[in-house]
């Protein structure tokens, strides 16, 4: 299986790259990358025989299976756009598009070419998440804790809180010279516009989760923004509320969590840090039989980015749905257009 990658920055060192390697069967061919120095120093490190400063070059190729495409937000959705003329596999970093407009537009081009789109939203991979999904469905069918009254998630995490791993960093300031996207909708507000860039990049993972318990059950009630960075939304599913903050707080670590409350119990998925190898997330259950913590055995154990990246290269030898598939995700920008329209600044 021949790979291509677009973007040597951090995370495609770290995370795409790495798992790449450690995937049976798998070969880098290429990777695009603008910046000269950073170029050459991740291409020898990760012995990738074609390296290009031009990722258009890539796209003639026909010796490629898929691509990966790893750029900054405003950059990486009018790439993306190019590559889904190719009609071959394409992973690209969350968020899809920095608009519901332009994902719209983009998903309906690669339906047209028929080119298969995964989005990165690696934690609907960490084994412990995929526990707490099956969990939580399995109570509210049983009963056995009684109806579900809510459910809270919080996503505090300025800081990884996990070693970082070893990478080529840069020397000086990245520069590129492609075009770039729409920060944000006309209807954000100018000075917001940077808040509505938070939302994408880091509450867009806990919205997506969200979905992936509960679909498009989940609708918006209400959203408010604040000065401090924080942001605090409302949703319902099925008559159930669903709370969401979000803020740039440094506590010294990951601090990531849903919590399900039912009249007789509450279960919580705890989640790692991104960047914790060996880490899935950890179920905690209480009721009145007492309290017990579901973990993954560390032979089970996948890291969430590739088993990420293990899903999209299998999809590409048998193709099939996706978990995390380009046309479900349209979902979480619905969601965040939706809440950014009912925006309440403090």
């Amino acid at each position: 299986m021949r790979v291509a990658v677009v973007g040597a920055g951090f995370m495609s060192q770290v995370a795409h790259l790495y798992s790449l390697e450690r995937i049976p069967g798998v070969q880098i061919v290429a990777l695009a990358e603008p910046f000269d120095d950073l170029r050459a120093a991740v291409a020898g490190r990760f012995s990738i025989p074609r390296a290009t400063a031009d990722y258009r070059d890539l796209l003639s190729r026909a010796d490629i299976d898929g691509f990966i495409i790893s750029m900054p937000r405003r950059l990486q959705s009018l790439i993306v756009a190019e590559f889904l003329t190719s009609k071959r596999a394409v992973l690209s970093e969350k968020p899809m598009a920095m608009t519901l407009e332009e994902a719209e537009t983009m998903v309906a081009s690669a339906a047209r070419a028929d080119t298969p789109w995964t989005v990165g939203y690696m934690k609907r991979h960490d084994r412990g998440v995929q526990n707490f999904v099956n969990l939580l469905s399995a109570l509210r069918a049983g009963g056995d804790f009684g109806p579900l009254l809510e459910v809270r998630m919080h996503d505090f995490c300025a800081v990884y809180g996990a070693p970082i791993p070893e990478h080529v960093r840069r020397d000086r300031a990245r520069r590129f010279s492609y075009a770039e996207a729409a920060l944000a909708p006309d209807f954000v507000p100018a000075a917001k516009r940077a808040c509505y860039d938070y939302t994408l990049n880091v509450a867009s993972h806990d919205i997506n989760l969200l979905r992936l318990l509960f679909g498009d059950m989940l609708t918006v009630v209400s959203f408010e923004v604040h000065a401090d960075g924080a942001q605090h939304a409302i949703f319902e599913a099925d008559g159930v509320p669903v709370r969401l903050t979000v803020a740039p707080v440094d506590r010294g670590r990951w601090d990531q969590a849903i919590e399900a409350v039912f009249a007789r119990g509450r279960v919580t998925a705890v989640l790692p840090s991104p960047l914790a190898r060996m880490d899935s997330a950890v179920v905690q259950v209480v009721s009145s039989q007492g309290e017990r913590e579901i973990r993954i055995d560390s032979v089970e154990q996948i890291w969430q980015f590739k088993a990420q990246m293990g899903a999209f290269i299998a999809s590409i030898r048998s193709p099939g749905p996706q978990i995390n598939s380009a046309a479900d995700m349209l979902g979480d920008l619905k969601l965040i257009t939706g809440l950014w329209r009912k925006a309440d600044f403090r």
